[in-house]
């Protein structure tokens, strides 16, 4: 464990100090948060239905999609980039074979878009609170960040297939685009699933979005659970437990194909 904590500790450290490095991103990334409520809440201001017959409703409940989607692309789309910056660099064998091996190594990369996730959403939900008038729950809004974490953990096998994919054909940007994007429109982050037509809402069931979503809008919103916290967390270990294995035997498969084809390090 200490070896493991070890290697995964340099990388989160190497790329926190990229991260910390860069200072324009930081603005970068509030100022594109400030506009992106913004245009959330222009468009509320046109949303008229049975489920959000009060525009604030609307904002509140688009804006912690919002969040979650953020997440979603931190660990769907940047993880399998960072991998391939790491090709560029030629400093992916230190990640195939450190003490670790390259999932726990590869897992660790996802963690400083994460912390990222987690300043850059407690701003816009702080944000939309102060400027914008959107009611937040005082007394759980402190959950959201262990709802994060785990929600961030559900979608760590997503991200090692996408590496997996990576690793064989180079490039895996717009399918991994395609994928985060199908994922948001049955998850039930920009509108209630219940909208969904009923050949894809199987899909809204079976991904973790949207039990991620539900815990975050009852936690920062007070959005009542239909039944209660239980089933979205249980839901939400399940999917680890269940696709995490697969995803690491998917990663180990493609770098065995690369490894019998010569192309491992290539980019």
């Amino acid at each position: 464990m200490r070896r493991w904590l070890t290697v995964m500790g340099a990388v989160v450290e190497r790329d926190a100090r990229v991260a910390l490095g860069y200072r324009f991103q930081w603005i970068a990334m509030f100022v594109s948060s400030i506009i992106g409520i913004l245009l959330y809440y222009y468009v509320s201001r046109l949303v008229s239905s049975p489920e959000f017959r009060d525009p604030d409703k609307y904002l509140a409940f688009v804006i912690v999609g919002s969040v979650v989607a953020q997440a979603l692309a931190a660990v769907l789309v940047s993880g399998p980039v960072s991998v391939r910056q790491e090709l560029v660099a030629g400093t992916f064998d230190r990640l195939l074979l450190g003490a670790t091996g390259p999932a726990p190594a590869m897992a660790a990369t996802t963690v400083v878009p994460l912390l990222q996730i987690v300043v850059l959403g407690a701003f816009d939900i702080v944000f939309a609170a102060v400027v914008l008038g959107v009611e937040v729950e005082p007394s759980t809004s402190a959950l959201a960040i262990p709802i994060l974490m785990l929600g961030g953990l559900s979608l760590l096998s997503l991200m090692l297939v996408m590496v997996a994919g990576v690793l064989v054909v180079k490039q895996v940007g717009g399918l991994a685009g395609w994928f985060a994007s199908a994922l948001t429109l049955t998850g039930g982050l920009l509108f209630p699933t219940s909208l969904l037509p009923s050949a894809v809402t199987w899909l809204s069931a079976v991904q973790p979005l949207t039990p991620f979503v539900d815990l975050l809008r009852a936690a920062v919103l007070g959005f009542p659970l239909e039944d209660g916290a239980a089933g979205p967390v249980l839901h939400l270990l399940l999917f680890t437990a269940i696709t995490l294995p697969l995803a690491v035997g998917f990663l180990n498969a493609a770098i065995t194909v690369g490894l019998r084809r010569g192309t491992l390090l290539e980019y």
